[in-house]
């Protein structure tokens, strides 16, 4: 049976997901504090571009 998704996929839509989420319930919770909102967004961004 052939694999329509690798594995690599999957672990990258995940972490895409997840990284969506997290940044929307911080949109959303902590809609208050822009500053520290673009300063978490920012270094979320950073870090995921330099793991990939």
């Amino acid at each position: 049976m052939p694999q329509i998704f690798p594995m690599n996929w999957i672990i990258l839509s995940l972490i895409m997901i997840m990284t969506i989420t997290l940044t929307v319930m911080n949109i959303y919770f902590f809609n208050f504090s822009t500053k520290d909102m673009k300063k978490m967004t920012n270094k979320v961004n950073y870090e995921f571009s330099y793991k990939f």
